[in-house]
């Protein structure tokens, strides 16, 4: 059994039931692989908002590890030399903080 398909100039074309088996494989194909597709992206959004979250918590632990670097500085410990080396080791780390914040090589939510 033949079927009728209408081209887009209007006119009928005749179709042959294995070329329409055929047709209809092929959108079920499409179909599969736009699902797929969807649910790809979904994933994709929720592990970006998770890496954006777990990125903006490491930059809050890294702002609090100076707070506290700061305040042990202030509470002058008995030994100067614990002083002199949490001073270093504070220095070292607001460069590390400033380099990651503004180092446009590290990739982060905002370069995506």
């Amino acid at each position: 059994m033949e079927g009728r398909i209408y081209t887009q100039a209007g006119t009928v074309s005749t179709m042959s039931d294995e070329e329409r088996q055929k047709l209809l494989k092929e959108i079920e194909m499409f179909q599969m692989i736009k699902k797929k597709r969807e649910a790809m992206e979904k994933e994709n959004e929720m592990l970006s908002r998770r890496c954006e979250e777990l990125t903006m918590s490491i930059k809050c632990q890294k702002h609090q590890r100076q707070e506290l670097m700061k305040e042990r500085i202030e509470l002058g410990p008995e030994n100067g030399k614990l002083a002199k080396d949490a001073k270093i080791r504070l220095k070292a780390y607001i460069k590390l903080i400033e380099r990651e914040e503004f180092d446009p090589s590290i990739p982060g939510p905002s370069s995506q």
